[in-house]
């Protein structure tokens, strides 16, 4: 006859046995379903459009450097500027867009940058307003000082209207909200303080 302690041993040493089958048995479901998805190719796009660049696996390279820095002292934003073209932009730099005025030439100008830390994120996230100071220094020049008096956090790339001429000093900020070429943007209005 078996006494009692010896069945609960039988009893723990079959659940143990029990458990460890299982695992295994678990195990060899993740392995095989692991080489299925591995086999199969890839179907989402990629994040960035390879065919935006012209040649492959170069980012674009900055225009000129112009000799300003663009500050927004509120959000941290610090950048140089250089001549952009219209479309892409270096790392960590903000960019002219080209055709339009300097800053301080009495005209509308606009500069553009990522939206990612350490460029033009902080107007995304913490997010600019109305009432946030501008400085765009430029080298051996007074400083021009601005004020946000309009922001935009869903404006839609369609709406060119800040890429015409301006009657005035007038300083536009625009970044992306996203990786979507199509995406709304943020745009920032600055009027000189007089």
């Amino acid at each position: 006859m078996s006494t009692a302690p010896a069945r609960r041993v039988r009893l723990r040493q079959a659940l143990i046995v029990l458990i460890i089958v299982a695992l295994l048995l678990m195990g060899l479901v993740l392995l095989l379903n692991q080489s299925r998805t591995a086999s199969r190719p890839l179907t989402t796009a990629p994040i960035i459009n390879p065919n935006l660049f012209p040649s492959a696996g170069l980012l674009p390279s900055p225009g000129p450097d112009l000799g300003f820095r663009v500050k927004v002292t509120e959000l941290g934003i610090n950048l140089p500027v250089v001549e952009g073209d219209g479309w892409t932009v270096a790392l960590y730099k903000a960019a002219h867009y080209p055709g339009m005025k300097l800053p301080g030439q009495g005209g509308r100008s606009m500069l553009y940058a990522h939206a990612q830390a350490g460029m033009f994120g902080p107007l995304l996230h913490p997010g600019g307003k109305v009432g946030q100071h501008v400085e765009v220094d430029r080298a051996g020049l007074q400083p021009l000082r601005y004020t946000i008096t309009e922001f935009f956090s869903d404006w839609p790339p369609s709406d060119i209207r800040y890429l015409q001429p301006g009657d005035h000093e007038e300083l536009i900020l625009l970044t992306c909200t996203s990786f979507d070429p199509n995406g709304p943007r943020i745009l920032a209005v600055a009027e000189p303080v007089r």
